[in-house]
């Protein structure tokens, strides 16, 4: 097995709407997040909030955020980049033309 960071890119997310049709894509959100749990592949994952720091050598700024944004993390284990993309292809933002970046982790010492 190996370990894969997923981040997704899309539109801002909004995890606290309470519109229907942003109550159901959270929803649908919650299933995937499941369905990796449940087939053992998720390490760990959560949307991001809306705020943050930009963090440099010599500043630290408040993060803007742009419409698109990376929106949420998981940390998935697959058996291959192939494995993780087929996972990835089932997120609920890829409807509406999110995007995914998919990135193996790298064992770092023993």
């Amino acid at each position: 097995m190996q370990t894969f960071m997923m981040l997704y890119v899309g539109l801002a997310a909004r995890p606290t709407a309470e519109d229907n049709q942003t109550r159901d894509y959270n929803e649908r959100w919650g299933s995937y997040m499941g369905e990796l749990a449940a087939a053992g592949a998720l390490e760990s994952g959560a949307p991001f909030a809306a705020d943050g720091k930009l963090v440099g050598r010599e500043s630290v700024e408040p993060l803007e955020l742009g419409e698109v944004d990376i929106g949420g993390y998981a940390i998935i284990n697959a058996e291959s980049l192939d494995a993780a993309v087929e996972l990835a292809k089932r997120a609920p933002h890829i409807e509406l033309g999110g995007t995914t970046i998919i990135r193996p982790c790298v064992p770092v010492g023993s």
